[in-house]
């Protein structure tokens, strides 16, 4: 586990190093240097590049069955996304959230955007801008485990997050008002 000890501690260093160059204290440049997150930040965040943008899965942030509620040690992870956002303001947040294959579809789909607002919600209370981030429910239509088994069905109620260049529509922000 030294690696990951090493790797946290160059991440932060990173995020600190970016802070600083701000004109003014709590603001960060917006540049292309902040636009894409640097190699440490993925690791940091364990995030894969993908062609739709910078995808993190939430590991740590789970859900009871049937519930958009996050299970006990959710909020250390949530803690450390938001750092990294703040630390790149130009970068647009689509979350997406899962299900297993247990249930209607119907209320599949209803459940796992709820489970995306319940993250949307947390990162803004941690104070990313709510214009930068927008939801989406995709229900159990992308498993990534067998859903035949418990362990399957608890790795697909999940929710990643997908980093992109630019802020989502306004049309799929989130709204915290009913």
């Amino acid at each position: 586990m030294r690696i990951d000890k090493d790797v946290m501690i160059t991440a932060t260093l990173a995020l600190v190093l970016a802070a600083c160059t701000a004109d003014e204290p709590g603001q960060t440049e917006t540049t292309e240097a902040n636009r894409a997150p640097p190699p440490l930040l993925l690791a940091y965040l364990k995030a894969t590049e993908t062609p739709s943008g910078i995808r993190i899965r939430l590991e740590e942030t789970e859900f009871e069955v049937g519930k958009a509620v996050f299970r006990q040690g959710s909020a250390t992870e949530l803690d450390r996304l938001a750092k990294a956002l703040q630390s790149h303001p130009a970068m647009g947040v689509v979350i997406e959230g899962h299900t297993d294959s247990v249930g209607r579809q119907a209320d599949n789909v209803k459940l796992s955007e709820q489970r995306a607002r319940s993250v949307a919600v947390a990162l803004v209370e941690r104070g990313i801008a709510e214009n930068r981030i927008s939801v989406k429910g995709l229900g159990d239509s992308l498993p990534i485990a067998s859903n035949e088994t418990e362990w399957g069905r608890s790795r697909n109620r999940r929710v990643e997050v997908l980093l992109v260049d630019e802020e989502p529509s306004v049309s799929a922000q989130l709204t915290t008002s009913p």
